[in-house]
């Protein structure tokens, strides 16, 4: 749970950190057997917006074909018709075979028009699930006080760069600074940017911080003055990469809040010739759904990097995310390079996990292969793989810790007991108390929600994180 210096890591997590480093050198990527030019120029119109950031690449690509029957099935006469984005999957996989469920998990969530990041309302009671900082307040306004305390442990500079990774509604950054105003030096020295995908949500989040622009086209803009505090700059990106960092010396405090769940996944399988991905294919029978998973016969890229994990029995399955580990390691890196920590919120646990892929909609778990596009994919995050990447690249972390420990030792306990001296009624009172409950219970969030930070090795250990335990985390 904490690296100054690295500890002795599982066996597994450490297989799989060394795996996806080695794997993020190379400069491929699995399709078929063509230059990927002539691909999209063969493609239809649903195939191009998938393979659209791939335009241009002058790199040669291959794929494993052999648990594809050719040519496909017909679909079965029964089946419901699909919808638009599970057409257009359905056609880039006719054409250059099974896609991994990582690529899959991308386009379901981001697709430019049919993605459901882009046509659907996620969070919220009118959503499809509901997030700690939509439960209570109390949770941004306490990551808010722990962005003080970091800002207090780096000597309180003049100007910082305050992050957030996939910011939603922008609840948990509005708390965060409602808490801030009571601390006007570390208000002002607030440089604040958004790291998000979609028009609509950037649109929403605008108006949550109240913003003087909320145009979706808008890449910067303020926060309204307030009172005698000043405006506070704000700039959206699509990807982290797109902070800049280079041209100052400017420390970086970074919050991400449900943002790790969300990136996508491989997922493996153990078969009597070794590791074999496990990819996504269309499904031509009488089932409701589009598609269907199967496992690779033979070895491609990915699943040579698995070489070195130790094999499970046949038929075992295990998740990675490539993506999670090397966006770490740049945050890391970026740490290290110009001072800063890190506060990872998600849920999961600290060891990979078998089977945790899941879609949700309307408050309830559904079938991740049904109806594409209208519920939300995410899988656990594997914390233990998250720190070794981190310690690796040359700071210090911590963690996972449960939601309820951090939440208690940043003092929810004195926070709830003022709202409820301030409560009108016996039904403020009840729901305070319940949100306290949702936050805490082991049998809520309380330990399904895990914490874990990132920080400058020359910083104290980051507040919520003191006398975290030696011992190994329950999965």
């Amino acid at each position: 749970m904490f690296c100054r210096p690295i500890p002795r890591p599982q066996r597994r997590c450490k297989a799989i950190h060394r795996n996806v480093r080695s794997y993020s050198k190379k400069d491929h990527i699995e399709v078929t057997s063509f230059e990927l030019p002539d691909a999209i120029k063969q493609a239809s119109a649903g195939i191009e917006a998938i393979l659209d950031a791939q335009k241009g690449a002058n790199k040669i690509i291959s794929i494993d074909t052999s648990a594809l029957h050719q040519p496909p099935a017909p679909r079965h006469p029964d089946k419901p018709k699909p919808n638009k984005l599970e057409s257009s999957l359905a056609d880039a996989i006719t054409a250059v075979g099974p896609m991994s469920v990582a690529n899959f998990m991308r386009q379901v969530l981001m697709h430019p028009e049919q993605g459901y990041y882009v046509t659907e309302e996620p969070f919220g009671t009118r959503g499809d699930f509901i997030t700690s900082p939509e439960i209570s307040q109390v949770f941004g306004e306490l990551v808010g006080i722990w962005c003080v305390n970091t800002w207090m442990q780096l000597g309180k500079p003049a100007s910082f760069r305050l992050v957030e990774l996939g910011p939603g509604r922008g609840t948990l950054m509005k708390d965060l600074l409602r808490a801030a105003k009571s601390f006007p030096s570390f208000y002002k020295a607030i440089n604040l940017h958004l790291v998000e995908r979609s028009p609509r949500l950037k649109e929403i989040q605008a108006k949550a911080l109240d913003c003087k622009e909320t145009d979706p086209s808008n890449v910067s803009t303020q926060i309204k003055a307030q009172g005698n505090l000043p405006e506070i700059p704000i700039n959206w990106h699509v990807l982290y990469e797109e902070i800049p960092h280079e041209e100052d010396d400017m420390p970086m405090i970074l919050i991400a809040h449900e943002f790790f769940d969300c990136l996508p996944i491989n997922v493996f399988q153990t078969t009597p010739q070794g590791w074999r991905e496990v990819l996504i294919d269309v499904d031509s029978s009488e089932s409701a759904n589009q598609f269907r998973m199967v496992v690779m016969k033979g070895e491609n890229t990915a699943s040579s990097m698995m070489a070195s994990f130790p094999l499970a029995e046949v038929g075992e399955r295990i998740e990675t995310s490539p993506e999670s580990i090397i966006l770490v390691q740049k945050i890391s890196q970026r740490i290290k390079d110009k001072g800063g920590a890190a506060l990872i919120m998600d849920y999961g646990g600290d060891k990979p996990f078998k089977n945790s892929l899941r879609a949700i909609k309307d408050h309830k778990f559904v079938d991740p292969l049904l109806d594409v596009g209208s519920s939300d994919l995410s899988a656990n995050v594997d914390f233990g793989s998250l720190r070794i990447a981190a310690c690796e690249s040359g700071v210090s972390a911590i963690g996972s810790v449960s939601q309820s420990d951090w939440l208690h030792r940043m003092g929810i306990m004195q926070r709830m007991a003022i709202l409820m001296q301030n409560a009108k009624n016996e039904a403020e009172e009840n729901d305070i108390e319940m949100a306290y409950e949702r936050l805490t219970s082991e049998t809520e969030m309380g330990q399904t929600y895990r914490f874990l930070t990132v920080y400058d090795s020359k910083l104290p250990i980051p507040a919520g994180f003191e006398e975290v335990e030696m011992s190994e985390n329950a999965q």
